[in-house]
């Protein structure tokens, strides 16, 4: 029986430490601190950063398309698949480009060498700066370093930004949804080399425990050092995921230039040659959270399917319902730039809310019966205009509750006899009003997960290949990472049409 992995190799502030938590126990999926130290070395002391507050304004922001990385990425990537002496099996090991050479496992940064690197990070509630952070070094055999090529906002960031979950702590590195480039690895990496181009996986798995074995991905059992804190608030913890608070592990985030990928036979897969960065960046969350919902929540041929957000992975469901034979996919938001998407990219039918009698539409439209599945991808700060929207507002804003089931509730409202309703949003705490009596007494099955992506990824890429599944039109705003915190800021209030800010670092 033997450990997790540690996330301590992280990038993390000066003079902070993660120590490990009661009910860490230790479970079967290999020794991951094999052959490295445990901590990193405390960095030289670094200017402070200007930090902005995440606002909705439009200033500053980057271009609404952008191309990928270009020809000096491709020269480096060409430099690093040589190594150092040009011998391929060196590059394997070794960091051959200069501001990363020198590297060993466990190496211990001294102080004022001057190694790091620029990352997005929490900084307190709707506030965040762009930080000189220390640069992620291997710890284990199964590690590797990328260089972040493209990374994006997801809708459950603002969870974290908003306060709403409380493990978040100042200079936490934010971002789980990304592209990159291998530019090290540890000395049991067998699948990966130096210069591939990988899409990783936002939730990390060891592939070993028994949750792996049985595709059960996020959940894995050796992936969440800080597995205490989950414990206590939901009774056993889940798997890591990069960036997204300490119950999740403190892993630092993809909102940098560098990040330390643990697992990378497990969590990163080669992109195809014909599938660009702008399109594969997608299937490292979005596109596989949204197939896991239309996939587990049982969408056959011939099925209506309903949906709640057209947000990138709203429309993923929505895509992958289609995918899989339904006949009839209506999606439920509000904003028309992000249901013109649903129609004109997705292929899927649209309703707005806030012209429209949900429930009553569906029913009409589906011979009085209601969608066979529901979906729900909007989370735990669910937007209505209507009374219980108020209500859940204020109680949650007063910490009387902690998330906002409105969505929830109206799709197992809307949900026919005998159906089901896949929850895909994220929620952290309680709720009330809960509907129970129509779960039960119209028989409905229903499902929530965090995204199993491993069990989906190499399937998507291929999709991607084929040109089945487009997913670039979700990165509306593209801008440099020293523009992250006004990306952010368009994200959330969602002006100018942004359904996705993606960052270039």
């Amino acid at each position: 029986m033997e450990g997790r992995d540690d996330p301590r190799g992280s990038a993390v502030r000066r003079g902070r430490s993660l120590s490990r938590t009661a009910g860490a126990h230790r479970r079967d999926g290999g020794d991951p601190r094999r052959g490295c130290a445990g901590r990193q070395g405390l960095r030289a002391p670094r200017p402070r950063a200007r930090r902005i507050r995440c606002e909705g304004r439009s200033g500053g922001r980057g271009s609404r398309s952008g191309a990928s990385g270009g020809a000096a990425r491709r020269e480096a990537g060409a430099r690093d698949r040589r190594g150092a002496s040009g011998d391929p099996e060196t590059a394997r090991r070794t960091a051959s480009h200069g501001d990363r050479s020198g590297r060993r496992c466990g190496g211990r940064q001294g102080e004022g060498s001057g190694s790091a690197t620029r990352a997005l990070v929490w900084a307190g509630v709707n506030e965040l700066a762009v930080e000189q952070v220390e640069d992620p070094t291997i710890l284990n055999a199964h590690d590797a370093i990328v260089r972040v090529r493209l990374t994006t906002t997801c809708g459950s960031d603002l969870h974290l930004l908003g306060g709403y979950v409380p493990t978040m702590r100042a200079g936490d590195v934010l971002g789980h949804e990304f592209i990159g480039e291998i530019v090290e690895t540890g000395s049991e990496v067998k699948n990966h080399r130096v210069g591939d181009r990988v899409v990783v996986c936002s939730f990390i798995s060891c592939g070993k425990c028994w949750y792996c074995k049985n595709e059960l991905y996020s959940l894995c059992d050796n992936s969440n050092p800080n597995a205490g804190i989950p414990e206590m608030l939901w009774g056993q913890a889940p798997g890591g995921c990069y960036g997204y608070s300490h119950a999740l592990g403190g892993w630092a985030g993809s909102h940098a230039e560098y990040i330390r990928v643990p697992y990378a036979d497990q969590g990163a897969f080669t992109v195809p040659d014909g599938v660009s960065d702008e399109r594969a960046l997608f299937a490292s969350d979005a596109a596989p959270t949204g197939w896991m919902g239309a996939d587990l929540g049982g969408v056959r041929p011939g099925d209506t399917v309903a949906v709640w957000g057209a947000g990138g992975v709203g429309q993923m469901a929505a895509r992958a319902a289609i995918l899989l034979g339904a006949e009839r996919v209506i999606v439920i938001d509000r904003f028309q730039e992000r249901l013109g998407q649903v129609e004109q990219v997705i292929g899927a039918e649209t309703m707005n809310y806030e012209t429209s009698e949900v429930l009553a539409e569906l029913r009409e439209t589906t011979g009085g019966r209601g969608p066979d599945v529901c979906i729900e991808a909007v989370g735990m700060e669910a937007h209505r205009d209507r009374p219980d929207f108020a209500y859940d507002q204020l109680k949650q804003q007063l910490r009387l509750q902690t998330d906002r089931p409105t969505a929830v509730r109206e799709a197992i409202f809307a949900a026919r006899k005998g159906g089901s309703v896949f929850v895909l949003g994220v929620f952290g705490g309680f709720v009330d009003k809960f509907p129970l009596g129509p779960l039960m007494n119209k028989g409905l099955t229903l499902r929530f997960a965090q995204q199993h992506g491993h069990r989906y990824i190499p399937m998507l890429l291929e999709r991607m290949a084929r040109d089945e599944l487009a997913t670039e039109h979700l990165a509306t705003h593209v801008m440099p990472l020293d523009e992250a915190p006004a990306g952010y800021g368009m994200f959330k209030e969602k002006t100018d049409g942004c359904v996705r800010a993606v960052f270039r670092p």
